[in-house]
């Protein structure tokens, strides 16, 4: 599972949800996922938002995400 996905699934946010939520196309998580993106390569307005959304610090977000990516390999 993508970290993107496992981060989403752990605070149960559904892709469509974060993305109408925070004006993202509706896509762009998805191709983060199909392309398989490492974290490293996130764009700091979906980490941002995931801060907001999540109410945790964007540390914490990319924090999180590389564990999930770690544990992914």
């Amino acid at each position: 599972m993508h970290p993107v996905d496992a981060i989403l699934q752990e605070y149960n946010v559904t892709r469509y949800f974060f993305n109408k939520t925070y004006g993202f196309n509706i896509n762009r998580l998805r191709n983060l996922v199909i392309r398989d993106t490492p974290v490293d390569n996130l764009q700091v307005s979906i980490i941002h938002a995931m801060s907001q959304c999540f109410n945790i610090s964007m540390d914490e977000v990319y924090f999180k995400l590389k564990q999930y990516e770690t544990m992914n390999k």
